[in-house]
């Protein structure tokens, strides 16, 4: 009785080892391999600030990268952020101006 309680401890530790090596192995897995969310056009625009009316202009302007599987049309966050980067405008601290030589000479 006493050879079968150990080898069940046994096959019990070893079923755990190898557990957690497949954790280990998921972990790297999720890691390396990132799934994007995508957005429907509803989560998009309240991500953006904008309506879904123009959205929908902005697709069909190709102003902003979309994806379509079917007729149903989804984002990913990358392209919406990048999107939004490109609608970054400088401020008057961003843009340098030019000094005149009065400024510098004070004449």
């Amino acid at each position: 009785m006493r050879q079968i309680a150990d080898n069940f401890v046994d096959m019990i530790c070893q079923m755990n080892d190898r557990i957690n090596q497949l954790e280990t192995k998921v972990k790297l897995l999720e890691s390396q391999t990132k799934i994007e969310k995508r957005y429907t056009i509803q989560d998009a625009a309240l991500y953006l600030g904008i309506a879904k009316g123009t959205l929908y202009n902005l697709i069909n302007q190709d102003k902003i990268t979309h994806y379509k599987t079917g007729k149903q049309i989804f984002f990913l966050i990358n392209d919406l952020d990048n999107y939004i980067q490109t609608r970054k405008f400088k401020s008057e601290n961003d843009v340098r101006k030019p000094i005149t030589l009065k400024q510098v000479f004070g004449t």
